[in-house]
């Protein structure tokens, strides 16, 4: 059964300009709704696999020890109807209208502006538009090399004067440094009065 639900979000007046438009792409929607409903099993199938291959990266990378990562994977694969349950019901409420504005999106065509092409050449990653940022970007890294050159070397030789010590024995060791006082039997206390 068809039913009609909320209208397509428009975030701008340009978004559905025409009513014929916009009842095509209503009706779009309808017909995403019904696609899901009589395709359940499918839906079910579609989240499953995408949670099995979620939880599995998931913790893969953030869980790093064996044995916890183990028993990880054990307690996600008996929490898989729960996400089943909860992820079914959101796909329904909210997948038709999300797949509608995308394609929305992908049949509209508006011409490209000036500003947006220079806006969008300006937001190169990789562009050399500013050397000063990367000359401060180097200096910082070499900073950071230098600390960290000084660290390892003051943690080597740290590492190095503690071996070296505690093999020649210069390393002070309560129990040799006091005499080991022998123990006093009743006989010996019974002359000393």
């Amino acid at each position: 059964m068809l039913t009609r639900t909320q209208s397509p979000k428009t975030t701008s007046p340009s978004l559905t300009p025409h009513p014929v438009e916009e009842q095509a792409v209503h009706d779009i929607q309808l017909l995403l709704e019904q696609l899901v409903q009589q395709e359940s099993p499918t839906v079910k199938l579609i989240l499953d696999r995408l949670y099995d291959i979620g939880a599995i990266n998931l913790i893969n990378r953030k869980v790093k020890p064996r044995s916890v990562n183990r028993i990880s994977k054990a307690i996600a694969s008996q929490t898989k109807p729960i996400f089943r349950f909860f992820g079914i019901r959101w796909f329904q409420r909210n997948c038709p209208q999300l797949i509608t504005d995308w394609l929305y999106e992908q049949v509209k065509f508006q011409p490209v502006t000036a500003v947006q092409a220079v806006i969008e050449t300006n937001s190169l990653p990789n562009s050399p538009s500013d050397p000063d940022l990367y000359a401060l970007e180097l200096r910082k890294m070499r900073t950071q090399l230098k600390w960290r050159t000084g660290l390892l070397g003051g943690s080597l030789g740290v590492l190095s004067a503690v071996l070296v010590l505690n093999n020649t024995g210069l390393v002070f060791n309560p129990n040799l440094a006091s005499p080991q006082a022998s123990p006093t039997t009743a006989q010996q206390l019974n002359t000393l009065d």
